[in-house]
Formats: structure tokens, sequence, C-alpha cells
């Protein structure tokens, strides 16, 4: 029994030590988009993949429960063309775009 305690001691040390390899990068997001039709995980999934088809966009993070994603965006377009792109990727897959909201101030990036 003793054995079995020393184990899962030393996994537990293990884990705490090494087990945070597998943490995601921290990214500044700068847009905040909300989105009609997300409801699972796989809606997340699927909305991460198709706008990080956007050469301009260089990370999103899908938010089924709240219906966002957040994204980097680095040489923007104006927004008029940032919303008709990501509306059209959005479309493409059963979302629609509610709107874009900036995070972040170009100056500051």
């Amino acid at each position: 029994m003793k054995k079995y305690i020393v184990l899962i001691l030393i996994i537990m040390v293990f884990q705490s030590v090494y087990g945070n390899g597998n943490q995601e990068p921290m990214i500044a997001f700068n847009y905040e988009v909300s989105i009609e039709g997300m409801t699972c995980s796989l809606c997340s999934v699927a909305v991460e993949k198709r706008l990080n088809k956007l050469d301009w966009i260089t990370g999103v993070k899908g938010d089924h429960e709240n219906g966002l994603a957040l994204i980097k965006v680095d040489n923007a377009p104006d927004m008029a063309d940032m919303e008709k792109a990501i509306a059209s990727k959005l479309n493409e897959i059963g979302y629609k775009l509610i709107k874009i909201r900036k995070l972040t101030d170009d100056k500051n990036e």
C-alpha cells in the first residue's frame, strides 16, 4: 500500500513541476467578435478554424458559452472590410456576425 502512495506522490510532484507544458501561449487579443449560433465547444473549434484562414488574423479563441471569439489581428483591413470578411467566413459555417468590438488601442500594441 505504501508503494502506491509513494507512486501517487511522485506523479503529483512531476505534474506540478512539468505539467504546465500543455498550456496555450498568452496572446494579446485585440478584437472581440460577437457571434450568433454558437452552442457548444465544437462551435468554438469550427469558428477558430474558419477565422484562422484569414491572413491578417494571427490568433483566435472561441467562447461558445458567451457567443464570442477573441481575435488577434495584425495589419488589419479597415473595420468595414474586416466585418465583411469575418461575416463571410462565419456565414460559410452557419453562424452570424453580430458585431466586432476593438479591445486595445493600436498605439499600445
